[in-house]
């Protein structure tokens, strides 16, 4: 059975969904590590006291949750790996947490929110916090709310492969 929805003036069809269009078997649900509402989050860690997380698509409501979840797990394991102790020598003093949003598309209230309370759990647990964004979606709404003067904000980090020039932090 087919059912249609009325979009803006523009009837979109729907199919079934055990069925496409065109009658072929449609695929099955996707699984919970995939991309949510155009959604990829991708955390690493390139080295011992620094995890990178690189977000590709669209931070609102729907897929903040998932961004900050990701982001404050990575900024308690940084700070957790730094307290157990290692090699001084080859250790970095001061963890890290990169957040590279130069793929994020929109960015919206909630990611702002995301940010802010990330900031907050970084400076309890004395870890340092970098967003990079090289573009106007995402350092505007920064700039409007002022979290660009409590977040460590920049074009670029060594961290993703480009270097940092001088005067690009905020």
């Amino acid at each position: 059975m087919r059912y249609s929805f009325l979009v803006e003036g523009v009837a979109l069809m729907r199919a079934p969904r055990d069925q496409r269009f065109d009658g072929s078997a449609a695929p099955e649900p996707r699984c919970p590590d995939e991309p949510l509402g155009g959604l990829t989050i991708a955390p690493t860690q390139p080295r011992r006291g620094l995890v990178l997380v690189r977000v590709i698509g669209e931070i609102d409501m729907l897929t903040a949750p998932r961004f900050g979840d990701v982001v404050q797990n990575a900024l308690v394991a940084v700070a957790a790996e730094r307290d157990r102790g290692g090699d001084p020598a080859l250790d970095d003093p001061s963890p890290q947490v990169v957040c590279d949003l130069s793929g994020v598309t929109f960015f919206g209230a909630s990611g702002l929110d995301v940010i802010a309370s990330a900031q907050q759990t970084a400076e309890e647990h004395d870890v340092r916090l970098v967003v990079v964004a090289d573009h106007r979606t995402v350092r505007r709404p920064f700039r409007l709310v002022a979290l660009d003067r409590r977040v460590l904000l920049t074009a670029t980090h060594p961290a993703i492969g480009r270097r940092v020039t001088a005067g690009s932090a905020r």
